[in-house]
């Protein structure tokens, strides 16, 4: 009998043990918890800022590209009109100087 009350004082104090290093392991489980949540939130709002440099370099670069490819249609109509004006005046030269 004595031998059965010594086995569950050992029982009680390892559980004692398991409690004591269960409630310190959810303690350090907390603490990195709260320091995940902490990055997380940081990288999160280092990616906004981010992202809204890059919309701003987007929103400057398409006012660029819409007024070179403006000018890129006045060239082309410019060099159409002079093919046509070229043409014209062969047509004219020729109807002047028909034989």
């Amino acid at each position: 009998m004595a031998d059965l009350e010594e086995r569950v004082s050992n029982l009680e104090k390892k559980i004692s043990e398991l409690e004591l290093n269960i409630n310190k392991s959810l303690n350090e489980i907390k603490v990195s918890l709260t320091e995940i949540s902490t990055t997380l939130k940081n990288n999160a709002s280092s990616g906004d800022l981010k992202n809204e440099l890059i919309e701003k370099d987007v929103k400057s670069n398409s006012k660029r590209i819409d007024v070179l490819e403006g000018n890129q249609n006045k060239i082309i109509w410019v060099i159409v009109m002079a093919v046509i004006g070229l043409i014209g005046e062969a047509v004219i030269y020729y109807l002047q100087n028909k034989p």
